[in-house]
């Protein structure tokens, strides 16, 4: 569990005072000092700067009457900028790989790729589509972003493919070609990939348990809990009155709600994360009901529908407020620090 509920929860039982909780906070570093003060206001200011940077370009490249200049003038000012951002990381990571300056100077240059893609299409138009313009621009960002091997250029590399799969046309983003509904805006490419983010996601964040560390991949399980149940509950309803592809599809949507909850229970139980185990609890349930519904006609089974919905609610409440309880009582030790006990509180 995050070090910092558990605290709290001591807290709250009266196993640690206010001056011993602060202390605990402090020793586990959640509670910052005036150094780290300072450094996220360093942080903070640097990118405001970096982000003042990007509007300004996008500002000038948008803007701009492109047009009034020859085509290799444009494309040799917007590769001139693209060399500077490059010759800046450059130097900083010469100096020091690991640097702040290196790493948003490797995303700065991701982010220009883009641009100087978009002038490049503006000055020779190729007819592509947004999608594909989109995913060239994650292939040509990926080696930046492994170069940088920093969270947020990764976030910004998904980002792209997740806006690149979602403008997929119709006979990519599922079998049987033209979409109807109910999967007019299901996404099989998509909810693959972000199922597979999650697992990388999780991979790279082992062993961490700070809230701010775990941000994203709960992002990211709320995101796929939604769309994935959703599709499924929309699939059961819909399945006698859709072709034969679409069947396929909606069975496919199936496959990817049963690995992720299935993963999700599995790792989120051992992981003691309460949040990202009551997604797929509170998913199963919305699919019982929906199964329930489809079961037989709705004004027969209304009142069977509202008992099993309470008793559902009921259940899993329980056993998540349960499962709190016992790992507040014996949390699970995290990678870099240790927690301490209320008998340590207590000698010192």
């Amino acid at each position: 569990m995050d070090p910092r509920a558990v605290l709290e929860t001591w807290r709250s039982q009266r196993a640690l005072d206010d001056a011993g909780y602060r202390w605990a906070l402090q020793q586990l570093g959640i509670l910052p000092d005036l150094a780290r003060w300072r450094g996220q206001i360093e942080r903070l200011l640097l990118v405001c700067g970096m982000l003042c940077v990007a509007v300004g370009a996008i500002s000038l490249l948008t803007a701009f009457d492109w047009h009034a200049w020859p085509r290799l003038a444009v494309l040799g000012l917007v590769q001139a900028i693209w060399l500077a951002l490059l010759a800046v990381a450059w130097l900083s990571w010469g100096r020091r790989p690991e640097s702040r300056s290196a790493r948003w100077g490797l995303f700065a240059i991701a982010v220009m790729a883009g641009l100087w893609l978009g002038v490049v299409d503006t000055a020779y138009p190729s007819g592509m589509d947004g999608w594909q313009f989109l995913l060239l621009w994650a292939a040509l960002a990926l080696p930046w972003a492994v170069l940088a091997r920093w969270m947020p250029l990764w976030v910004f590399w998904g980002l792209l493919m997740a806006w690149a799969l979602k403008e997929l046309p119709g006979q990519l983003r599922m079998p049987g070609g033209v979409l109807v509904e109910p999967y007019a805006w299901v996404n099989l490419p998509m909810l693959a990939f972000l199922l597979l983010s999650q697992g990388v996601v999780e991979w790279l964040l082992r062993g961490r348990q700070q809230w701010a560390q775990r941000i994203l991949p709960r992002l990211l399980g709320a995101l796929l809990a939604v769309m994935l149940t959703f599709g499924l509950c929309m699939a059961i309803l819909e399945a006698p009155s859709i072709g034969t592809d679409h069947f396929i599809s909606g069975v496919a949507v199936g496959v990817l709600w049963l690995i992720w909850a299935a993963a999700s229970l599995f790792a989120y139980y051992r992981r003691q994360e309460l949040f990202l185990l009551a997604l797929p609890l509170f998913a199963a349930w919305a699919v019982g009901i929906t199964l329930a519904c489809k079961a037989g006609r709705l004004e027969l089974i209304l009142s069977l529908l509202a008992v099993l919905a309470v008793f559902g609610l009921s259940a899993i409440s329980w056993w998540l407020n349960r499962l709190n309880r016992r790992w507040s009582a014996n949390p699970v030790s995290t990678a870099g620090a240790a927690m301490m006990t209320p008998e340590t509180q207590e000698q010192r």
